[in-house]
This record gives structure tokens, C-alpha cells and sequence, in this order.
């Protein structure tokens, strides 16, 4: 159940790797492959696949991609930019540490649900990176795309540690702190599908609990749970 919004905005804003500013088409052909991907995995994927549930020839999708590979890469990439796009605001945010990293870390688990086909491609291009058979170009742009997971996560370990600077945190190790974090929120993706009738409300209540459940693990001992 991709957010056709935000997903809509951030090509359009101009985050596309394409050198032509996409259009609606562009994000139906995303929304596809994201699908099949999700479902079938890279290898197992082919462009016949896309093109029929896009319900499209296969022209439609070369006009804009030269090869599947390319077509991984722009849905990988675009999956990456969302989480950014969806945390930045909390990340902005006044208030103490733990306050802001409940704000984040809420946001970046309110995307997993509006964008699980996204988010689990995201999930295979890092798998591919680690095990993948791919070309030296294929891996390269992987390792590009992935980077772009280090700056993201430098953002709540920037924020762990104005937490524990005025004293709404404790972490001993941010490092350490940040691979558990995140392993709790991206596990959502594995798991989470959505129920039929499901409101944002109801994804709001998985959000903060999940959220408030491992901020409980970081709050000085005493704080109340922001």
C-alpha cells in the first residue's frame, strides 16, 4: 500500500535518477516494479512481469529504463529518499533528544507501513550488495544507493547524542544503540501487512508503540516517555 503521495512529491521534487523530469507515468512504473520485486525477488522478476501488471507493453518501461537492473536501482534509490523525506521533518524539530528520536524514529516506522513494497526492495538491494552476483557498474551503484543508509542513520545518532548531552538519554554505546534501533523498526517490514480496513490510525497505534516500547530501553531512568 504505497503513499502515492509522497511517493508522487519526492519524484517530482526531483530526487529520479532519470535525466527527464518524471511524470505520473513514471510512478505508475515504479509502483509495478515495486510490487513484483517485492513479491518475486530481483532475479526472479522479469520485465514481462512488470509490464503486465502495469498493463502496459514493455516499450513503456525501456522508454524509461535501459535494463531491469536500472529499473531495481530507481526503486532501491526512491526508497531510501522517502525514509529521508519522512524523518528530516521530525529531525527539525525542537525539543529534547529523546523527544526528537521518538518523533524520527515514529516517522521512519509510519513510512515502513505506507511503503512496505518500497521498503522491502530496500531491504533485497542491501541483501544484494552483501550476496549478490553483480557486474563491477551494478555493484557500484548498489554501494552508492546503500551510502545514502549511513547519512540517514548519522541523523539519529546525532540526535542520541544531544540526548545524552542534556540528559533525556542514556546510551552508552550510540553505535551499538543505533544497529538495535534500527533492527527493531526495519523488522517491520518483514512482518507488517496491512489489514483490510486498516486506517492511518491504526498504523499511528503500531508506530508508537513499537516506538515508545525501545525508547523505554533509552530514557534516563525516572523520565517520563516523551
Amino acid at each position: 500500500m504505497a503513499n502515492r503521495q509522497r511517493i508522487r512529491q519526492t519524484v517530482k521534487n526531483g530526487f529520479s535518477s532519470q535525466p527527464q523530469p518524471p511524470d505520473e507515468g513514471l510512478v505508475e512504473i515504479l509502483d509495478a516494479a515495486a510490487e513484483c520485486f517485492m513479491r518475486r525477488g530481483f532475479d526472479a522478476t522479469s520485465i514481462d512481469e512488470i509490464a503486465a501488471r502495469l498493463g502496459a507493453t514493455k516499450g513503456r518501461i525501456y522508454h524509461h529504463f535501459r535494463s531491469k537492473a536500472d529499473l531495481f536501482f530507481e526503486v532501491f534509490s526512491l526508497s531510501m529518499v522517502t525514509r529521508l523525506t519522512a524523518v528530516m521533518a521530525a529531525y527539525r524539530t525542537q525539543g529534547t533528544g529523546a523527544e526528537r528520536l521518538s518523533r524520527m524514529a515514529h516517522a521512519h516506522l509510519m513510512n515502513m507501513m505506507e511503503n512496505v513494497p518500497y521498503q522491502r526492495v530496500a531491504n533485497q538491494g542491501i541483501e544484494l550488495l552483501g550476496n549478490g552476483a553483480l557486474t563491477p557498474e551494478q555493484r557500484q551503484r548498489l554501494q552508492e544507493i546503500a551510502a545514502s543508509q549511513d547519512s540517514y542513520e548519522h541523523l539519529f545518532k546525532d540526535v542520541m547524542g544531544e540526548g545524552i548531552a542534556d540528559a533525556s538519554l542514556t546510551v552508552t554505546d550510540i553505535p551499538l544503540a543505533s544497529k538495535a534501533i534500527f533492527g527493531a523498526m526495519n523488522w517491520l517490514s518483514k512482518w507488517y501487512s496491512p489489514a483490510p480496513g486498516e486506517t492511518e490510525a491504526g498504523r499511528d497505534y503500531i508506530a508508537t508503540t513499537i516506538a515508545a516500547t525501545f525508547m523505554q530501553g533509552l530514557l534516563v531512568r525516572g523520565a517520563a516517555p516523551p
